[in-house]
């Protein structure tokens, strides 16, 4: 039988998403075994794997519709009945709203400079349907009336590793005794109703993590972590979380994606959500591995606020960078970034580079300290959202990236992080107390970002931020590089005394060269916080901490960094029953 052209392109491209769902699902699935046989290595490569998959896919599809159909000469009227002729196809997909993000990136393929079209396009309306929850239930509830001692045995039991899970009855103690203070935390004049948790395991980073929630009556929530870790005598309990905070630092745009087989997507985002109604859906989705389906729900909530609001975009808060235009809307919660045409000096870079130290980023396990951004392309809005001094800085500075057609603002490419306060600012404008934790915590985001095998590059404040959760992260990329291609060096000793007061350095130094030693004199840390900084976080100053880094890297060592308090592991250790 001969199907109509629009049909045909339809199925291709549908054929295509279920070839990326299946090779998706398989590196999915492996997390489990990974984390049963302590392949931390295997993890990781598969979590780079999983992360490679989408782009090829969907130039995949875009060669076959071409190949076959000669779409690129059709009308665009053509797509609209491709289009509706896909929705047909997906509508009744448990996972439909990922269907339709990849038909939309095809199109944006298709074709590439056009703005935002919801003819050809799937858009608000049509995503609509989907955000219903499915029928299919996505976690187990264990009533109350079961009793406290029987539900826990019950989860554990449930995550049916196939090594055996060290000191089970001394976990579940620790357990009951989590969930009871969490009980007398949140009394309340309903009664807990039960105790849910989604069915399938939350890989990532070498832990394992049953996700759930306590439910009153009245529909309260408070989220339940179990945390579960393969050391070297077996699988155990390392850490219970019962705090929204907490468990939305897990979930942070700062931390690598999750690796969870999930057979109905939406169902398990609102349980999510129920666990941390702060959190924005594009966040969740991006979360769970779905990166592509979380950039079309935070364009999709852009579209909202600007269509309710009157905000123009602006210069974000802090020192203006010198790589980067960054600009942000008032009332919504995410930075704008475009680069500029050209690099003044000091800085050596170009566009290409920073485009590539953001798909390092990407690519790269963030262990809770990197922002993640989403990278978008042919973007429109209207020149009166625009502040003019702003406008007119972009078409002075990146005027081969942003364009202005009558009243339209077409910015080629962009991208879009989480918005926070610099750092900077955040020791300006804070007391001496929560400038000494900002601080503190400054250095051992340095730490941790070495553990991964990343060098920031510009250690400046200004280039660091404070979330709301009072973490500090890293967002400017633009000198990030692998920590094995730097050298770091010892500072030479000058050879004579008035060297030292010379304008440029009478030693060679190459392009990759670092001098720790430099840090404590550029960094400008506050005299009043100096000690303690140094006490704590010393290390940062001394080139041998950073060559033992790299050796630990070069031998193939994974440094572990948890993403949670010390005081949410067990207090005592609990050992693999014989």
């Amino acid at each position: 039988m001969m199907y109509p052209p629009d049909q045909r392109a339809a199925e291709i491209i549908a054929a295509t998403y279920e070839h990326l769902r299946r090779e998706f699902l398989q590196y999915t699935l492996k997390a489990r075994q990974r984390f049963e046989e302590r392949d931390f290595v295997g993890a990781y490569r598969d979590t780079q794997s999983r992360l490679e998959l989408y782009e090829p896919c969907v130039q995949d599809a875009l060669s076959l519709v071409k190949a076959e159909l000669d779409f690129h000469r059709r009308p665009i009227v053509s797509w609209m009945l491709v289009k509706d002729s896909y929705r047909g196809i997906v509508h009744h997909w448990h996972d439909v709203e990922l269907a339709m993000t990849f038909f939309n990136s095809v199109t944006r393929r298709m074709y590439i400079n056009r703005g935002l079209d919801v003819g050809i396009e799937f858009y608000d309306e049509d995503f609509a349907f989907s955000e219903q929850s499915p029928d299919s239930v996505v976690y187990a509830r264990y009533p109350w009336s079961c009793g406290l001692s029987n539900i826990v045995a019950a989860i554990l039991g449930s995550c049916q590793f196939s090594n055996r899970l060290g000191g089970v009855k001394g976990a579940q103690g620790e357990i009951s005794l989590a969930i009871r203070r969490a009980l007398t935390e949140h009394e309340r004049d309903t009664p807990l109703k039960a105790i849910d948790v989604l069915l399938p395991l939350f890989f990532r980073d070498g832990a394992a993590y049953a996700m759930g929630r306590l439910i009153w009556e009245d529909d309260f929530v408070v989220p339940l972590v179990i945390v579960f870790r393969h050391e070297k005598h077996g699988i155990v309990v390392d850490a219970v979380i019962l705090d929204e905070d907490a468990t939305s630092i897990l979930f942070s745009f700062a931390h690598s994606y999750f690796l969870v087989a999930i057979p109905h997507h939406r169902g398990v985002v609102d349980f999510l959500k129920s666990m941390m109604p702060k959190k924005r859906i594009d966040e969740l989705y991006v979360s769970l591995g779905h990166h592509k389906h979380g950039k079309t729900e935070l364009h999709r909530s852009l579209r909202r606020h600007i269509a309710r609001s009157d905000d123009r975009f602006e210069h974000a808060p802090g020192i203006k960078g010198m790589v980067m235009v960054v600009f942000t809307l008032p009332d919504y919660d995410v930075v704008f970034k475009v680069i500029r045409n050209r690099v003044k000096p000091p800085k050596r870079t170009s566009p290409a580079k920073v485009r590539q130290c953001y798909d390092l980023v990407f690519k790269h396990d963030r262990v809770g300290r990197l922002v993640d951004a989403q990278e978008f392309v042919y973007l429109e809005f209207h020149r009166s959202r625009f502040e003019p001094s702003l406008l007119n800085e972009l078409l002075e500075t990146a005027d081969e990236t942003v364009t202005v057609d009558g009243d339209i603002v077409r910015i080629a490419h962009l991208y879009t992080e989480r918005r926070i306060t610099p750092l900077n600012m955040y020791l300006r404008d804070s007391n001496l107390r929560d400038a000494q934790a900002a601080l503190l915590d400054y250095g051992q985001a340095i730490k941790d970002l070495a553990a991964a095998n990343i060098f920031a590059g510009d250690l400046f404040f200004k280039n660091f931020g404070v979330t709301r959760h009072g973490r500090v992260v890293f967002y400017d990329y633009d000198e990030l590089m692998l920590l094995e291609e730097c050298r770091f060096r010892t500072m030479p000793t000058p050879r004579y005394e008035f060297e030292v007061f010379e304008s440029e350095t009478w030693f060679r130094v190459a392009e990759n060269d670092v001098f720790p030693e430099e840090f404590r004199s550029f960094l400008g840390i506050p005299r009043d916080l100096s000690e303690v900084f140094e006490r704590e976080h010393g290390q940062i100053f001394s080139p041998e901490y950073w060559r033992q880094m790299q050796s630990e890297h070069a031998e193939g060592r994974i440094v572990e960094v948890r993403p949670y308090l010390p005081s949410f592991r067990l207090r005592r250790k609990i050992e693999p029953e014989r």
